[in-house]
């Protein structure tokens, strides 16, 4: 499964000031062939709280096909400056007649002089479309969650671990070790679903000055169809243009235990503040 990588390099939500507002764009490319496409539009409340909206479009390419996929979120994140401060979010995601994804999380985030903690749980819908039988579609339920620690007391430094967990109210294993799965599910179902994860375990080092940040991510992914890992490197870089430009520009590399051929990408994104 290609995943989408622009809402990775789209910038998290808080770190406008209050009352502020931003509207980013972003492009990625990677070697398979694979295109995103995405703007992020952020509202600044009176506080530091904020009302955000992300738009993508990937144009997935599989082996017998080609399906654009489509990722929207909306949510709400809590003024960061207090202690404790919440956050909602609803998303879709998908190809329609495929497979199509409906999640909500929320957000709950504690946070000290040095130390920032999150927790985020989810649950998700996902819509398996059939292509014979008297049944159109088949739904699986998905609960997780995912919890972060953030280390905050270096002046321009932050380190951050993740660890991600889903569960699932079907067995997708069958859908690698059973090859009926061909005569009720699309080759396009198939490929996005093989991107269902188990677990993932992350870890984000950061660096910050006045003329932008630098940054360092990887992540170690379980797959839920085949329990292979995916190991994920990406290294980030951002210039403050101007008070009201930001350029990001992101380049990484994904790894599968059972495909020794890596999906190299690369991606930038400007911003605008007013």
């Amino acid at each position: 499964m290609q995943k989408m990588i622009l809402l990775c390099l789209l910038s998290l939500p808080g770190h406008l000031f209050a009352g502020e507002s931003s509207i980013e764009f972003a492009r990625s490319i990677d070697n398979n062939g694979n295109q995103d496409t995405a703007v992020a539009l952020e509202f600044g409340l009176s506080s530091d709280a904020l009302l955000y909206l992300s738009v993508a479009r990937n144009r997935s390419i599989t082996d017998v096909s080609q399906k654009n996929v489509s990722d929207v979120r909306i949510g709400y994140e809590g003024d960061p400056a207090e202690d404790i401060f919440y956050g909602i979010e609803w998303s879709g995601w998908g190809a329609p007649n495929d497979l199509v994804v409906s999640s909500l999380r929320g957000s709950i985030n504690v946070q000290s002089d040095t130390w920032l903690n999150q927790l985020v749980p989810q649950l998700r819908t996902i819509r398996f479309y059939i292509t014979i039988g008297s049944n159109p579609y088949l739904d699986v339920t998905s609960p997780g969650f995912q919890y972060s620690a953030t280390y905050l007391g270096w002046e321009n430094w932050k380190l951050s671990i993740s660890y991600m967990l889903n569960l699932y109210s079907r067995n997708l294993t069958i859908l690698a070790s059973d090859p009926r799965v061909l005569l009720f599910f699309s080759p396009t179902t198939l490929d996005l679903a093989s991107g269902f994860e188990y677990s993932q375990f992350g870890i984000d080092v950061g660096y910050r000055q006045k003329w932008g940040d630098i940054a360092w991510a990887n992540r170690t992914s379980r797959s839920a169809i085949d329990f292979s890992l995916i190991r994920t490197n990406v290294l980030r870089a951002g210039w403050n243009l101007s008070p009201s430009w930001y350029l990001g520009l992101q380049t990484g590399r994904s790894v599968s235990e059972l495909d020794s051929r890596a999906v190299n990408f690369l991606a930038w994104s400007a911003r605008y503040y007013w």
